[in-house]
């Protein structure tokens, strides 16, 4: 009897050595499933010599489960555009009771395609896949991507499959409101108000953002009374703010999404600034070595505000030695430090000027040669400068060299009377000696003043000696002769 099965068989006889067999079936039932095991016994009953025998047989079967799972999960939750990427992680795990082998995982989306050798039960095995959206998955407007497990076990085939779904959503436009720093350029605000516009550096998307797109608020005015914006976010700042350098604080918000803003700064600087203006000139353009000469500087506020603390400076280039200076107004200090010439004018109304006269030597040339000499002025103020173009000026002189005339015409004309010869102060010291046809000393002077004019004698042929000493020391002696001429030339 077999009472699982229900098997009742009876064997009439059974020789000795003998052997009989039986099939009967069970079919398993979910019981035995849950159970994990089917418990099976066998009994024989039988007779010998009038007595009656039993024997039995238990047979256990445990429970064949060769079943996995598969599971797959995307980093990203959604996509938004081209080119985004989804990453994928596949878990396969052997929830059965039995060792599995040479399990296919494919992921037909991605490429992928990967061989389980082996996977022992309650094991599990990690695989990560990336899939780059496509023009297609924006229009279906979702990703639906399907993994499998196929695998077989004593010779059943089986497989297992997910599918995940990633929907596409929208991005939210990148609104970005950038800082503008315009404190380098300060405004003049005494005289007119101004217009700043703060879009030209915000972005959406990475694009100049485009004043129909937004809308443009003043979330703190920096403490400009009046300030406003337009639609086309131009910031007006009005005429005779106070000067100070001011940080304004404003907000972009995308119109088709409101809530979607970024807000950046505008810093200023607001100034109420001074327009000075130089000259500078001198009365001849051509000068000689040694000769005192004399430049007019002007300093002029041609401006609407008054200047304060104003410096005209003149750095002497080599060839010009500082003697002395006067202005015109007597607030004016002037200080001297080796070849810088300053002034300093406490302060400058609007629309009045300061003339300073600046007397200079000229230096012996060098090398005997003529020379150009640029001198320029400059003028600054503690105030800012609305117009430094005209804050510098430059007067150009020529520097001709130390030479002796061999003619003076004294007739009274006032033209070349004198034995007048240019350049002669270059030295330290002199002494000129006039000599007649006869070798007579007519004239002898230390320290020529060049005034010499023949008086008392007749026209005709005088000769001279010069006696110098330059800056060094040395002593030159010069000689030559002068032509006196009397009568008027015609």
């Amino acid at each position: 009897k077999d009472p699982l099965t229900g098997m009742d068989e009876t064997i009439a006889s059974l020789a000795a050595g003998a052997i009989y067999n039986i099939n009967t079936n069970y079919i398993v039932k979910q019981a035995d499933l849950d159970a994990g095991k089917i418990e099976n016994k066998a009994i024989v009953v039988f007779s010998f010599e009038g007595k009656d025998q039993e024997e039995s047989a238990v047979k256990i079967l445990n429970a064949v489960f060769p079943t996995l799972s598969i599971t797959k999960e995307s980093t990203q939750a959604s996509f938004g555009m081209v080119g985004d990427v989804l990453s994928y992680t596949i878990i396969v795990k052997n929830t059965g009771n039995v060792t599995l082998t040479n399990i296919q995982v494919k992921d037909p989306l991605t490429g992928m395609n990967e061989t389980i050798i082996s996977l022992e039960a309650g094991s599990s095995k990690t695989f990560t896949t990336n899939y780059t959206i496509k023009q297609s998955d924006i229009t279906a407007g979702k990703v639906d991507n399907t993994a499998k497990a196929d695998y077989s076990f004593d010779g059943t085939n089986y497989n297992s499959t997910i599918v995940k779904t990633v929907d596409f959503v929208k991005p939210r436009s990148l609104v970005s409101a950038n800082d503008d720093d315009l404190s380098d350029k300060p405004l003049d605000i005494l005289t007119s108000g101004h217009l700043v516009n703060v879009l030209n550096n915000d972005l959406i998307n990475g694009d100049l953002v485009k004043a129909s797109e937004v809308f443009i608020s003043i979330l703190n005015n920096g403490g400009i009374n009046g300030l406003t914006i337009d639609s086309n976010g131009n910031i007006s700042i009005p005429k005779g703010a106070a000067a100070g350098t001011y940080v304004i604080t404003y907000s972009i918000c995308e119109r088709s999404d409101p809530t979607n803003c970024s807000q950046a700064t505008l810093t200023l600087k607001l100034i109420h600034g001074v327009n000075l203006r130089i000259f500078k000139s001198v009365e001849f353009a051509t000068w000689y070595e040694g000769n005192e000469m004399e430049y007019l500087i002007k300093v002029e506020n041609n401006g609407t505000t008054n200047a304060t603390d104003v410096l005209a400076v003149d750095n002497l280039p080599d060839g010009l030695r500082y003697m002395s200076s006067i202005a015109n107004v007597n607030s004016v200090t002037t200080s001297v430090n080796d070849q810088r010439i300053s002034w300093r004018i406490p302060s400058l109304a609007a629309g009045s000027s300061v003339e300073i006269r600046l007397r200079v030597k000229i230096a012996p040339l060098s090398n005997g040669l003529p020379k150009t000499i640029v001198n320029s002025a400059v003028v600054s103020s503690k105030d800012t400068e609305l117009s430094p173009n005209d804050n510098t000026a430059l007067a150009s002189i020529k520097v001709d060299p130390f030479f002796i005339p061999n003619t003076i015409t004294p007739n009274g004309d006032f033209s070349n009377d004198t034995f007048e010869i240019p350049g002669l102060s270059r030295f330290v010291s002199n002494e000129l000696i006039i000599f007649n046809r006869w070798n007579d000393h007519v004239y002898q002077r230390k320290n020529y003043q060049n005034d010499w004019s023949a008086q008392g004698l007749v026209s005709g042929t005088y000769f001279y000696i010069l006696k110098v000493k330059d800056e060094d020391g040395k002593s030159h002696d010069f000689k030559g002769f002068v032509q006196v001429v009397k009568e008027s030339l015609r």
